[in-house]
């Protein structure tokens, strides 16, 4: 999600936008590292409990409720606090944007890009 932020460069001073842009491209890569870290605890996990099948299948569902967390954020601009705070509001507009193209293909495109992510490191670290 921290990557989508990037947007909101082009409303910058010139001066700012380098330490901006870095600040940006630190938290984003930082996030993805212990994100990418954390789904591999979490599928060392699952193998311990289903069969490999299952557990690539679980991970990537995982990757698209992510991609479909990150549109709920940048489009709908939903918070994770949503959930507690505004439980049938977040249903209401999940239900909503299920219904939305733009949604899926974000979705999708998310969704593809971190599995990708992940079966580099999972190629490389396994």
């Amino acid at each position: 999600y921290i990557i989508t932020d990037l947007v909101h460069l082009q409303y910058l001073d010139q001066q700012l936008w380098w330490y901006d842009s870095l600040g940006i491209f630190i938290t984003a890569f930082t996030g993805l590292l212990i994100g990418i870290y954390s789904i591999q605890i979490v599928h060392n996990l699952l193998n311990s409990f289903y069969n490999r099948a299952v557990s690539w299948l679980l991970i990537f569902g995982s990757m698209l409720l992510s991609g479909f967390g990150i549109y709920l954020g940048r489009f709908s601009r939903l918070n994770s606090w949503d959930i507690i705070s505004n439980p049938l509001y977040l249903v209401k507009i999940c239900i909503r944007d299920l219904q939305n193209p733009l949604a899926m293909k974000t979705t999708l495109l998310f969704g593809f890009v971190l599995s990708v992510i992940y079966i580099a490191h999972y190629t490389l670290f396994n």
